[in-house]
């Protein structure tokens, strides 16, 4: 019977005051990347680590035909640019001479990606990207044209959802009587906020220019303007109207106006990866190991666990005794259970299937 029970394990989510990571950091597919560090080289959180142009659209400039060649092959001689180029929008692309006479043109800013036939293809540049490591560390690997991957260390809290965005600032926690101090202080920083995430929130975080928030929950309405932003929003909690569990503020209470990056990556079925905020913190003597979730976590007496489905979603507590219960779901089937003892006292067996280890 013991080996029933235990052959159904919860989830884990990492909550660590310090431990050591291993993490990708990588260019977004749509950009034209140059890695700028090396293998072996110390990176800290605001290193540019690799720069982007990101791109939109194509340009077929037919140079030969501008210029009355009858002969394409005949372009060679009278290119100013060549392959790989960037180019400014107005500059001269062929011509006898580069003041005067018959001459070619880039018509936007852009890269020189290709000439054939006579004719030059001008990938156009949008913007300008600049990779920040986004954590203190060591370069263990590079991907050309792409990032790196870092091994380094920093507390390291790991929420439920995110919407696919990334931001590296400084941790501030939002006052209990809104904000008070100039707008301009709050550019570029990521906030914390021990509420549920409202439609009014969304404009003050573009209002004050926020790299990314910290919150506990959200209501489901608001996803895809969510998901339109640019700015990282994290989720500790999930969708509904739940505050942050009081473990979690603390934790990031403790760590405010550190450099912290928030990965706010969306979880799939497909994918164990979990949102996540890295901070940036002090080393210490002692020699801790990679931290990664486990595929079957440990299930004990002791471990502190919170629940992720109803009626007790977001309650941490710690597990006081496991191998002996079961519990009834809605539809009726009977599952493994472990007892738990919540911060408030009181004790229920939950569904192994509804908890996730919270270490």
């Amino acid at each position: 019977m013991m080996s029933q029970f235990t052959s159904i394990s919860p989830n884990q989510r990492l909550v660590l005051p310090y431990t050591r990571v291993k993490r990708e950091v990588l260019l977004p597919n749509n950009l034209i990347g140059t890695v700028l560090v090396r293998v072996g080289q110390q990176v800290n959180p605001n290193t540019v680590i690799a720069s982007g142009n990101r791109t939109t659209q194509h340009h077929l400039v037919n140079c030969a035909a501008e210029l009355g060649l009858r002969r394409t092959a005949k372009l060679t001689d009278v290119l100013m640019v060549k392959l790989g180029d960037v180019v400014k929008q107005g500059e001269v692309l062929a011509g006898q001479q580069l003041q005067r006479g018959k001459r070619s043109f880039a018509p936007v800013d852009g890269q020189v990606v290709a000439i054939e036939d006579g004719t030059l293809i001008i990938r156009q540049i949008i913007d300008r990207v600049d990779l920040l490591a986004g954590m203190r560390g060591v370069v263990t690997d590079v991907r050309p044209g792409r990032g790196i991957e870092i091994e380094g260390s920093g507390a390291l809290l790991q929420g439920v959802w995110g919407n696919n965005r990334r931001a590296v600032g400084s941790l501030r926690l939002e006052p209990e009587r809104g904000i008070e101090m100039p707008p301009n202080e709050w550019r570029g920083t990521i906030m914390v906020t021990p509420h549920p995430v409202t439609a009014v929130t969304l404009v003050r975080m573009e209002q004050l220019r926020l790299a990314g928030l910290i919150a506990p929950s959200m209501d489901s309405t608001l996803l895809e303007v969510a998901l339109q932003l640019e700015q990282a929003i994290l989720l500790t909690e999930g969708f509904g109207q739940m505050s942050m569990h009081n473990v979690l503020q603390s934790r990031l209470a403790h760590f405010e106006k550190r450099y912290a990056t928030v990965q706010a990556v969306s979880p799939r079925s497909v994918v164990t990866r979990h949102p996540e905020v890295l901070i940036a913190v002090g080393a210490t003597d002692e020699e801790v190991p990679l931290s990664e979730p486990l595929a079957s976590p440990e299930v004990s007496v002791g471990v502190a666990v919170r629940v992720i489905r109803e009626p007790y979603r977001g309650q941490i507590g710690k597990i006081i005794e496991v191998g002996r219960h079961s519990s009834a779901l809605s539809n009726g089937l009977s599952v493994p259970a472990a007892v738990v003892k919540f911060s408030n006292g009181r004790i229920e067996p939950i569904p192994m299937t509804n908890l996730e280890v919270f270490t």
